[in-house]
């Protein structure tokens, strides 16, 4: 069995506020003085017309109590269960224009490979791939590069929640693109698969050159990235599988989350990520909740410096969102 790295539980925070206005009652009529000839008034719709309610507010935060990286970029958002995300704020570098983003774009792959084939839970392990000769060329030219990949052999299958497993939880880049392969057929078939998922998403800003990260054209933006972290939060299989701990796999043994942060404070998931152009990147998902409402916050930091500052960075972003919805 190969040897792992050991996993360091670690945080996050979560968020919301919402807010009701009342209805208007209907008007009581009142009664009419007793005459010798009563008449009858007619009833118009005015008179027994209802108010509509108003819809909740979303919350809000002052961006200047938002604490961003010192190096690097971030945005913090709150997530729904249907997958869309309000934005809380994004840092003031933050100009819209796409930036290289690692491995988080193993989650924008995993979404675009479940969309083909679905998983029904974490505990549905799906079709089975058999990984070929092709397979490893694709883990021959990544470990060329000097980037990390998880061990492979001709024939062996595996199904397509470990697949995933892997690709999320060790980030092995092999997998992300034997996974997309599988799922399209061919490379350019995903990059196209995943370029119609992105657009029917409104993710106008964020492409995919690859299924790992390792290209520096796979890019996008914080705002766009909060809500690709919402959309995998809103799938359950995928959300239970990037909220692993570790996972016991039959050909690798121990696959271990290199999340330090997962556990913490609420901290469920996503991805970490780091590549010597994108610097160390981190999306996160945490629960928490403000008075009596549970909220689910989404963060994202990129191009920090080092993997020390993306967790902090990611901590004091997070519970700067919390303190300020609190507020």
């Amino acid at each position: 069995m190969r040897s792992v790295r050991s996993l360091t539980l670690g945080a996050a925070v979560l968020v919301g506020l919402t807010a009701l206005s009342g209805c208007t009652p209907e008007p009581t009529p009142s009664a009419a003085p007793a005459t010798t000839a009563p008449a009858t008034a007619p009833v118009t719709a005015e008179a027994t017309a209802t108010a509509e309610p108003t819809a909740p507010a979303p919350p809000s935060v002052d961006p200047a109590a938002l604490v961003w990286p010192a190096e690097g970029q971030g945005a913090v958002g709150i997530a729904a269960a249907d997958g869309t995300v309000q934005v809380l704020g994004q840092s003031p570098n933050a100009a819209g224009t796409p930036v290289p983003i690692a491995s988080i774009t193993k989650v924008v792959t995993a979404l675009v490979v479940l969309d083909a084939h679905p998983l029904a839970d974490a505990a549905d392990p799906g079709p089975t791939i058999t990984l070929g000769q092709t397979d490893l060329d694709i883990t021959a030219a990544v470990e060329a590069e000097q980037q990390f990949t998880e061990p492979m052999y001709d024939g062996q299958q595996v199904s397509l929640r470990d697949a995933l497993a892997i690709t999320l939880l060790t980030s092995a880049n092999n997998y992300a693109e034997s996974a997309a392969r599988w799922a399209y057929g061919s490379q350019e078939a995903f990059l196209a698969a995943a370029r119609g998922w992105l657009d029917e998403h409104g993710l106008t800003s964020t492409t995919l050159a690859d299924a790992s990260g390792l290209n520096p054209g796979s890019a996008s933006t914080p705002a766009e990235l909060l809500r690709v972290a919402a959309l995998a939060h809103a799938d359950p299989a995928l959300a239970a599988i990037a909220g692993t701990a570790s996972l016991e796999q039959a050909d690798l043994g121990t696959i271990a989350n290199q999340n330090v942060l997962l556990g913490e404070n609420g901290v469920d998931g996503l991805k970490t990520g780091s590549t010597s152009y994108a610097g160390f990147t981190l999306l996160t998902s945490a629960q928490r909740t403000i008075g009596t409402t549970p909220v689910t916050l989404v963060a994202v930091v990129l191009g920090t410096p080092s993997l020390d500052a993306r967790f902090a960075d990611t901590r004091s972003l997070l519970a700067s969102a919390e303190a300020a919805l609190a507020t």
